[in-house]
């Protein structure tokens, strides 16, 4: 799955509390790492991002400090499984 980062999104605006816990609550990965295939790197954040070739709904994953990095503009692809809706992490 293509996806892109949402750059912006670590403003107040859009912070929801204890966000990592509710990515994992609602079905996301647990893993270690950056899910972006090939990366190995530690993840470092619960990121924002939206699905190319897609509508603009947003959703999460985990990834590594370079991989959510607002100068990181690039598709990456992620398992689709490593995706959760933002809406239902929102809703917890």
């Amino acid at each position: 799955m293509k996806v892109k980062n949402i750059n912006g999104t670590s403003s107040a605006r859009y912070t929801i509390p204890n966000l990592k816990e509710k990515y994992i609550a609602a079905g996301g990965t647990n893993a270690r790492t950056c899910q972006v295939n090939g990366c190995s790197q530690p993840n470092r954040a619960t990121a924002h991002v939206h699905k190319v070739n897609g509508n603009d709904k947003w959703h999460l994953t985990q990834l590594c400090a370079s991989h959510n990095h607002h100068s990181n503009t690039k598709p990456m692809s992620v398992s689709k499984g490593s995706l959760v809706s933002v809406k239902k992490v929102q809703k917890k």
